[in-house]
């Protein structure tokens, strides 16, 4: 078994070569309080334990898309980290929701990806630049739509023909610029910053 260790102040990432029974015996065992989350693209595992500035933009992202459903009347099923797994892939997304789907998956203790359909939008946080990379993965899981936030900015894809291209409006919250929450994220360094919300714009 092969093992490398990415680590910063933010961050704790280790990848592990394991095979696909190793990945699924793991995963049943890592509940919901372990502050672990699992990615496992066919041959790697990838483990990664946020931290503080981690979580910080996941609230912040959480209170941009609860506000798009109290104010915009955008339907969005929050799902969070909840596990996809589609032999031979399998991941824990930072944040997960469903849209036109969230009918078919509302009440499930579990969802299988054999049965179910996967969440319509996915949200990944990676700050330390050491984690797998997620289209591959989330392409492969057939996600509509993927926002991957890093230190320098927010980028979303759509998935279209099996293989994700870059987007600047979502497909998934109709009529929304990713300028914008890129642009709400980025207020979090600002120390004076104003008020997150203005009625006037909208955010």
């Amino acid at each position: 078994m092969a093992i490398a260790t990415g680590t910063n102040l933010k961050e704790q990432v280790v990848h592990l070569k394991v095979p696909w029974a190793a990945y699924e015996t793991l995963a049943s065992y890592v509940d919901e309080d372990s502050h672990t989350l699992l990615a496992y693209d066919g041959e790697t595992l990838e483990l990664m334990s946020p931290h503080t500035d981690h979580e910080a933009y996941k609230s912040l992202i959480e209170v941009l898309l609860g506000f798009l459903v109290a104010e915009w009347g955008v339907n969005l099923y929050a799902t969070g980290s909840t596990t996809l797994q589609a032999e031979p892939r399998g991941a824990e997304p930072d944040a997960s929701y469903y849209s036109k789907n969230a009918a078919k998956i509302k009440g499930l203790a579990k969802i299988d990806l054999r049965t179910n359909p996967p969440p319509d939008l996915v949200v990944e946080i990676d700050l330390s630049h050491s984690r797998l990379d997620k289209l591959e993965l989330y392409a492969a899981l057939r996600v509509p739509e993927f926002w991957r936030l890093d230190r320098e900015s927010l980028v979303a894809f759509a998935l279209v023909d099996g293989s994700y291209e870059a987007i600047e409006t979502s497909i998934v919250i109709d009529g929304l610029p990713i300028a914008e929450p890129a642009r709400f994220l980025e207020r979090r360094l600002e120390l004076d910053r104003p008020p997150l919300y203005h009625r006037s714009t909208g955010f």
